[in-house]
């Protein structure tokens, strides 16, 4: 083929003629050049395939990890959706939702409105300034945590009442569980 030919191409298609050109689309039929995905390989289609799917999971991936709450036996009894700072019961009823105060220790609502506590550090802490309960890395001892139900839809929240004013805090635990706390904020 002289080099006027190759400069000329295919007149049928206006692509170049040069067999060794890795762009040349001139000797293939008209059905593969107008959709090539049937020459691409399996692995390459597979991956396409998923591609629309790992960029819709993505976000989710990004979450951070729930944190889970402990009562004085060291048993899982609540946890936190760290992205929405929303405490569920380990029923998986949302119960209550964190609410961040000006010197970074969050409040706890129910979603009735009533305010339950505080947590700080890592330690859910009722009004009476004494923990209901806490983070595992907080703890001495806990138990492996038994598999806990699905999350529950979040009911609609409440006009938050007037925060209380903050007692100290103490280092030992309520003779009030965990449990019992979270469930004075699902109904009045």
């Amino acid at each position: 083929m002289s080099h006027a030919d190759q400069r000329a191409g295919n007149a049928k298609t206006g692509r170049p003629a040069n067999p060794r050109h890795p762009l040349d689309w001139a000797g293939l039929p008209e059905a593969e050049v107008a959709a090539p995905w049937p020459r691409l390989g399996r692995r390459l289609k597979l991956l396409l395939a998923l591609l629309p799917i790992v960029l819709l999971a993505l976000p989710s991936m990004a979450r951070a990890e729930d944190v889970i709450l402990f009562d004085r036996d060291g048993a899982a009894t609540a946890f936190i959706d760290a992205n929405e700072l929303i405490i569920y019961r380990w029923n998986g009823e949302a119960s209550a939702y964190l609410q961040r105060a000006s010197d970074g220790v969050f409040d706890a609502f129910g979603f009735n409105g009533r305010h339950l506590g505080w947590y700080v550090a890592g330690v859910l802490y009722g009004n009476d300034g004494e923990a209901a309960c806490a983070m595992a890395q907080r703890l001495s001892y806990t138990q492996d945590p038994t598999p806990r139900n699905p999350r529950q839809l979040v009911h609609p929240r409440a006009v938050p009442d007037p925060i209380p004013p903050r007692p100290p805090f103490d280092n030992t635990f309520s003779p009030r569980s965990c449990d019992t706390l979270l469930s004075f904020g699902l109904n009045r």
